[in-house]
C-alpha cells in the first residue's frame, strides 16, 4: 500500500498543525484523527479534501476555527455558516478511481511552512485577483481578514490566501 501525506488541524488553538504520512485508503487512521465517523468536504479551489467528524456538532466537539476558516475561504459565500468541529485531516482530492491522494504540495507549504501571507479578492464578473499591502503572520489571520472583508464588500465573489 502506498503512503500519502496529509495535514492534521487540531481543534485546540494551541496545538500546531502537523504534516503526517499514512497508508492510502486507511480509513481507520482517518477515523482516529477525527475521533469518529468521517464527513468529507471538498475544496476544489485548492485541490484539497477536509476529513472531519460527521457528528462533531451532535457530540459538541470543540469548534475548529482554523479548519472552518480554511473551508469558508475556499467555498461559495453562501456556504459560510456552520463551523467545523473537532480535529480535521486535510488530504488531496480523490483521484480518477476515488482513492485519497496526498495533500497538494502548494497547500502544505502554505499552511505548514510559510511565514507571511496576503489576501486577494475577486469581484463578481471579474477574472482578476486584487490585493492590498496588508500582510499577516498566520494563514488563519489572513483568512479571517479576507472573510471579514468579503462580508462587508458585496462585490467580492471569492477570496484566497497566498504567500506574501
Amino acid at each position: 500500500m502506498s503512503k500519502i501525506s496529509g495535514i492534521i488541524v487540531p481543534s485546540a488553538k494551541d496545538e500546531p498543525v502537523k504534516l503526517v504520512e499514512f497508508d492510502q485508503g486507511d480509513v481507520t487512521y482517518i477515523q482516529r484523527v477525527v475521533d469518529g465517523w468521517v464527513q468529507v468536504l471538498d475544496l476544489p479551489q485548492v485541490g484539497a479534501t477536509l476529513w472531519c467528524n460527521e457528528e462533531g456538532l451532535i457530540q459538541d466537539l470543540e469548534p475548529n476555527r482554523r479548519a472552518s476558516l480554511l473551508s469558508w475561504s475556499n467555498l461559495d459565500i453562501y456556504c459560510r455558516t456552520i463551523p467545523i468541529r473537532g480535529n480535521v485531516l486535510i488530504t488531496g482530492q480523490p483521484d480518477d478511481v476515488g482513492r485519497t491522494t496526498t495533500v497538494p504540495a502548494e497547500l502544505a507549504e502554505l499552511i505548514t511552512k510559510t511565514n507571511h501571507f496576503k489576501v486577494e479578492v475577486r469581484a463578481i464578473n471579474e477574472e482578476t485577483w486584487h490585493g492590498n499591502l496588508m500582510r499577516f503572520t498566520t494563514y488563519w489571520s489572513a483568512a479571517e481578514y479576507g472573510l471579514n472583508l468579503a462580508s462587508r464588500w458585496a462585490l467580492v465573489e471569492a477570496i484566497r490566501v497566498i504567500a506574501a
